[in-house]
């Protein structure tokens, strides 16, 4: 027997579609969701944790979880793909000095 779907992609549809849901039914999953472990990394998300803490022991961290993973992934479509100065004006640690 050959699974239809592989972890990976389970974990990608548990984070993108049933907790979402399961938040606009009002059940709270906080907790589940933050522990849902990343299978899978990619290019943007290597890049985003580089240039953000510049250790890899630290954007590791990030790495592991697919809440880490979308939140490195917003921030890197957010401020790193509309910075052109590749990080030298990016406004990203203005904000957080901000908030």
């Amino acid at each position: 027997p050959q699974a239809l779907l592989g972890r990976s992609r389970s974990v990608e549809i548990l984070a993108n579609v049933f907790h979402p849901l399961a938040l606009l039914e009002g059940r709270r999953q906080a907790g589940a969701y933050e522990q849902l472990r990343a299978e899978l990394t990619n290019r943007s998300l290597e890049t985003a944790g580089t240039r953000l803490f510049a250790d890899s022991t630290r954007a590791r961290k990030f790495l592991r979880t697919v809440a880490g993973q979308q939140g490195l992934l917003q921030i890197y479509e957010d401020f790193c793909q509309r910075d052109i100065s590749d990080c030298a004006d990016c406004p990203f640690p203005e904000q957080m000095r901000r908030w």
